[in-house]
């Protein structure tokens, strides 16, 4: 064997090497990305519903069952990984091969071997020749990007509207997403959790003044609401008004 000869099949097969895991990975990619996809999208109806201040108002046994109930959803979505298999070497020689377009699937020839008729020089002769063809070939052998094909297990593309769900009600929520979110997992309080909330406010005058902080209520001595929210307050020029919104101790 020639020089030439040898350098060109080691560079095919180095080559082919490279793109054989290239393959493998597009391939579990492809099977893998499916389960990821209905898991981001069951997330993406979590978040949605959170977004949208479900947990502040059902009690906690609806709190715990809801979180169950995503949690037994996501467990079956893993579950179907107990059937994956990972890329056999035919498989991801195939999808070379497939990928490449090239007549005669020059990468499983150049990893094939002559099963019989080695002693024939006529038969050794033509092996030779088709190895050779090959392994010019390697390249122009190439993998495409893995293609999941969601589509064809999603017809109706629901993990579209889950997407925009998320982003139209993260949008409804304002600051208070990451809130509402974290409500789903407050199991202490019985009730409704918008009733823990408390708002406090007061104004507070300039320090040259010397004077305390204005609180401001929207009740009466006695602790009941006013009848009448409008109050007017006198505060000295540079006051400023600060208002906190907290929960409330239970």
């Amino acid at each position: 064997m020639t020089d030439s000869l040898q350098d060109r099949r080691i560079a095919a097969r180095t080559r082919l090497d490279t793109l054989s895991g290239r393959a493998g990975l597009a391939i579990a990619w492809e099977r893998l990305w499916p389960c990821f996809a209905a898991i981001l999208v069951v997330l993406a109806v979590f978040l949605s519903i959170s977004f949208l201040g479900l947990w502040l108002e059902v009690p906690r046994w609806a709190r715990i069952g809801g979180l169950a109930i995503f949690g037994v959803g996501i467990l079956g979505i893993l579950s179907t990984l107990i059937r994956f298999r990972r890329p056999t070497p035919s498989e991801r020689l195939s999808r070379v091969d497939r990928d490449s377009g090239l007549p005669h699937r020059p990468a499983t020839a150049i990893e094939d071997s002559l099963a019989n008729g080695g002693d024939d020089p006529t038969t050794r002769a033509i092996w030779e020749l088709h190895r050779k063809r090959a392994e010019e070939s390697a390249s122009k052998l190439k993998v495409a990007l893995p293609k999941p094909r969601l589509m064809d297990r999603d017809r109706y593309a629901l993990r579209a509207a889950a997407a925009l769900a998320v982003v139209g009600t993260a949008f409804i929520a304002g600051p208070e997403k990451y809130a509402r979110v974290l409500a789903a997992f407050d199991w202490r309080t019985p009730g409704a959790l918008s009733q823990g909330y408390r708002l406090d406010a007061w104004i507070d005058p300039p320090g040259y003044t010397g004077k305390p902080p204005i609180i401001l209520s929207l009740r009466d001595d006695a602790g009941a609401p006013k009848s009448n929210a409008v109050r007017k307050v006198s505060a000295p020029v540079g006051s400023t008004i600060i208002v906190q919104i907290g929960r409330a101790h239970v």
